[in-house]
């Protein structure tokens, strides 16, 4: 059994546990999710507070709505499932007015473990090196699953618009990286 699969083991545990009424129970999912809810945030809200707020909403939702899991599910689809939700609640209510953060270019709306996913250091440069939008597709799309749909809901733009920007960004990097 890997790594991943008892952090799964884990994390699927702890939401049984808080759907039963152990509050406690939802530092275990802080703890293995919870920079991967926040870079999704921050990603989806280009702003840090904005983000931190999501953050909380999500470890509420879960307090809340830790009952309706269903044991056996991946609890990381379904937590981030929820984070993709609270986040376009968050955008209805709030829409983003700025640009990314200075302190995102830093690599901070990146999870730890985005080099290892994805490949190596070369791939982050790669995508930072796009315009301010197609990053945000890119890892969205590429990183956190959303469909060009949901992407463009996100970011107020068209799901055909999406599935370009995204297509040429790819071939963008597939050319700096060939």
């Amino acid at each position: 059994m890997g790594l991943t699969d008892d952090k799964t083991k884990e994390c699927e545990k702890a939401i049984l546990r808080i759907a039963s009424g152990d509050g406690e129970a939802l530092s275990v999912i802080y703890e293995s999710y919870g920079r991967l809810i926040y870079s999704t945030a921050l990603t989806v809200m280009r702003d840090a507070g904005k983000a931190e707020d999501v953050l909380q909403d999500v470890m509420l939702r879960l307090l809340r709505y830790s009952g309706s899991y269903k044991k056996g599910t991946d609890p990381r689809a379904w937590i981030m499932r929820m984070t993709k939700n609270c986040a376009l609640d968050a955008l209805k209510r709030d829409p983003p007015v700025s640009a990314l953060p200075e302190d995102a270019a830093d690599g901070d709306e990146f999870p730890d473990d985005f080099d290892d996913a994805l490949g190596h250091a070369a791939l982050r440069d790669a995508v930072e090196s796009l315009g301010e939008t197609d990053q945000r597709i890119v890892k969205l799309r590429a990183y956190s699953g959303y469909s060009h749909g949901e992407i463009a809901e996100m970011l107020g733009i068209s799901a055909a618009l999406v599935r370009k920007r995204y297509e040429r960004a790819i071939k963008k990097l597939g050319k700096m990286l060939g």
